[in-house]
């Protein structure tokens, strides 16, 4: 009887660890899947994060090139207005020159 006892409790301990073991396998692979799934989403992340990182630096450059043209568009049409009345001083100078002359 006690040998009975003894195979039959060897019996259900042997079940419930086995089902023990099933049950921590099924959580360990479940928790596998969630980590692969989050490390997918982690790198579609990134590359979107890239991606815009990449047309963050695009515009900007843009941007900088944009302000360089309309400052030196800028800068050539105050020169132009410069020179302009720099050819009108040396007009009224020269004027004056042959006045003083004469």
């Amino acid at each position: 009887m006690r040998k009975y006892i003894k195979i039959e409790m060897e019996s259900q301990i042997s079940s419930l660890f086995s089902s023990i073991l099933t049950t921590i396998k099924d959580y360990e692979d479940r928790t596998n899947k969630q980590i692969a799934k989050h490390d997918t989403i982690i790198q579609e992340k990134d590359q979107q994060i890239q991606v815009l990182n990449d047309l963050k630096q695009k515009q900007q450059n843009e941007m900088e090139d944009f302000l360089k043209v309309s400052y030196a568009t800028r800068w050539k049409n105050a020169a132009e207005e410069f020179e302009k009345k720099m050819y009108i001083y040396k007009i009224k100078l020269n004027l004056l020159h042959e006045q003083m002359r004469n």
